[in-house]
């Protein structure tokens, strides 16, 4: 070869190789600069399981949507797009027997190769989507689909198993449509039959009123997953799937659809027993509820709840406000609303809510009792009063809201807090009630800060040796070789004061339990599981003048209930009238304790307790001490009240 060939072909052939390669020239004469598409692709049945026999993989169809560029796939399911223009594309995968598939935003910058990740294709499972329907749920602003499934097993549905398709045309298919629903909650059923709702806010944005709503149902496949939330292409977002499509479902939107619901009208507002009564005229058809707005005196109006809409027009909703005060007036206003807005307000109407505020409100501290309130009402339309207290400066809390009094004006009402603490600073506050929703303002506020109180953990305890004398005569109330007996109440024959209460009854138990003036209050000398033995008996004897009665309460020859055994146990209970004190007196008894045992005063409604525990110190414990030992014959326990 010359030196002359030598240099032209040197300069000639990279400028061959670089137009084949990475080059095209159109007529005009322009260079078109082209790349190389190059992926796989994977081919499943409609069960899931991939096919990697060579024949299937050999033949797969990709085209270059619009640009007349295509190949077919080799043995191992591989593909190569040659001269391909710059730009963005969709390509087409499609063999027969297959669902076709798509990707879009396949995008060529310059020379050189994209390499494609791997694209399924299914084959159809022959499910169908069949008896689908569309219809409008006015009350929730929606519409409902409904359909099943055939040629699926029974409940075999699941989350993604259905597509509904929505188009404003009856060409609406899964390469043609404007939205889709996958949300759908599914009836586990022998059916497969499926639900789901779009609403009428999804729908305005492609459709108006008075226009048809077309909609078609697919199942998929478990493999149709490609492409499904490509944002960029709504024509080939759906257009993988392998199942066959449902019969077409219509539906008619209404000629308001999209319009805001017309203003309610004719509202009234109406004080009852213990709430505002509400009625105004429904004048829309297409709201889906309604806002009622309130305003207090001459604040601004503020909406204070949602009301459900009774869809139809032109008849009347009631509803309530028990969310009122009393010496107020309340102004209130209606507005109906739907997902396209809210309609202008109704009329506005005001109604009072006339209830006066008691005054003048004491306190007195009693020791014995808690602390003494009153007040004075002013009111003759209340049905009773609700007493608020403090602790310090903590919140308010309700002590009792049902306390009752003459109706009238300059009445005066009292009420006994016992449940307070001893050296403890209490406010306290009261209203008039209206059926419980209507209050009036507050009274006064007053504060007391207590002395001792007698609770039954404040009992001063002693111990001490006697001597244990049986009485000579009683009111026996149970008799002997009996158990699990429990006497009725009895009159002690004067008001016993114990912890806050003053008891005139109590009630005696066979398992060593005296009850004053109620379940709540115990006095137990020994409580345990007994009985009484056949010359056995509990009995009271009353002994001396007011006020210096005492009343004797005697357990004589008591026995364990359910262990053979022959001891026995004595033991007496002396309540003094005038100072509270009470004492416990121990005669013979067993030489050990063979069951659980407790000694003490309980009050189990203020959680007050006073315990002896086997040592003969005490506990105001919750949780009763068990004695390992009988106290001793002649043993005296005496606990004295506050004073």
């Amino acid at each position: 070869m010359n030196k002359r060939h030598y240099l032209y072909f040197l300069v000639v052939f990279p400028l061959f190789y670089f137009a084949s390669s990475g080059c095209d020239q159109n007529p005009s004469g322009t260079i078109v600069i082209t790349g190389e598409i190059i992926g796989t692709i994977s081919l499943y049945d409609s069960t899931g399981n991939q096919l990697k026999r060579a024949d299937l993989q050999r033949g797969v169809t990709v085209e270059v949507l619009g640009k007349g560029i295509s190949t077919q796939t080799d043995e191992n399911a591989q593909y190569i797009l040659r001269n391909v223009p710059q730009g963005i594309h969709t390509l087409k995968y499609s063999k027969a027997g297959f669902a076709d598939n798509y990707r879009t935003n396949v995008m060529i910058t310059g020379e050189g190769r994209t390499i494609m990740s791997t694209k399924r294709l299914v084959q159809p499972t022959g499910y169908t989507v069949t008896s689908l329907s569309i219809h409008s749920d006015t009350l929730l602003d929606r519409i409902q689909f409904t359909g099943s499934v055939s040629g699926r097993p029974a409940l075999s549905l699941d989350t993604g198993s259905i597509i509904v398709l929505f188009g404003n045309s009856s060409s609406v298919s899964k390469e043609r449509y404007l939205f889709s629903v996958t949300t759908i909650e599914f009836d586990n059923d022998p059916f497969n039959r499926f639900r789901g709702y779009v609403s009428y806010n999804d729908l305005s944005a492609f459709f108006g009123a008075g226009s048809t709503v077309y909609a078609v149902g697919y199942s998929k496949n478990p493999q149709d997953v490609d492409g499904w939330t490509d944002p960029q292409s709504l024509l080939y977002h759906y257009s993988s799937l392998s199942g066959t499509s449902s019969s077409l479902a219509t539906l008619t939107l209404p000629s308001n659809f999209g319009d805001a619901p017309a203003a309610p009208s004719e509202l009234t507002s109406t004080l009852t027993h213990y709430r505002v009564e509400l009625r105004w005229k429904d004048n829309s058809t297409n709201e889906s509820d309604f806002i009622i707005e309130r305003k207090e005196k001459d604040s601004v109006f503020i909406p204070i709840r949602s009301y459900p809409a009774v869809k139809g027009g032109g008849g009347y909703v009631y509803a309530y406000d028990g969310g009122v005060v009393g010496n107020s007036r309340y102004t209130y206003r209606i507005k109906a609303r739907n997902s396209f807005g809210s309609s202008a307000s109704s009329n506005e109407d005001m109604v009072a809510t006339p209830i006066a505020a008691p005054t003048d409100l004491k306190v007195t501290m009693n020791s014995h009792a808690g602390v003494s309130i009153s007040w004075k009402d002013n009111a003759t339309n209340e049905e009773y009063y609700w007493l608020e207290r403090r602790v310090g400066s903590g919140n308010y809390q309700t002590v009792s809201q049902y306390i009752y009094g003459a109706t009238g004006t300059g009445n005066m009402i009292s009420y006994q807090d016992t449940k307070v603490l001893s050296s403890t600073t209490y406010s306290y506050r009261v209203r008039a009630s209206y059926g419980g929703y209507i209050q009036s303002e507050y009274s006064n506020e007053v504060t007391v800060t207590t002395g001792i109180v007698a609770h039954i953990s404040e009992y001063q305890f002693a111990s001490s040796q006697g001597i244990y004398t049986p009485l000579d005569s009683s009111t026996i109330l149970i008799p002997g070789n009996v158990n699990g007996i429990m006497s009725s109440y009895r009159e002690i024959g004067f008001a016993f004061n114990f912890g806050l209460i003053g008891s005139p009854y109590f009630q005696l138990t066979d398992d060593g339990t005296i009850y004053l003036g109620g379940s709540y209050y115990r006095i137990k000398p020994f409580f345990t599981d007994l009985a009484t033995a056949e010359n056995g008996s509990v009995g009271f004897f009353v002994s001396g003048t007011s006020p210096h009665r005492v009343m004797t309460i005697e357990y004589r020859n008591m026995r364990w209930a359910n262990i053979v055994s022959n001891d026995r146990m004595n033991f007496q209970v002396r309540l003094h009238e005038l100072t509270g004190t009470i004492e416990f007196m121990y005669g013979a008894g067993p030489s050990s304790i063979l069951q659980n045992a407790s000694i003490g005063l309980s009050d189990q409604e203020f959680y007050k307790h006073l315990h002896v525990k086997t040592d003969g110190t005490t506990t105001t414990s919750d949780t009763f001490p068990v004695i390992t030992s009988w106290p001793g014959n002649g043993k005296v326990y005496t606990f004295t009240r506050p004073k």
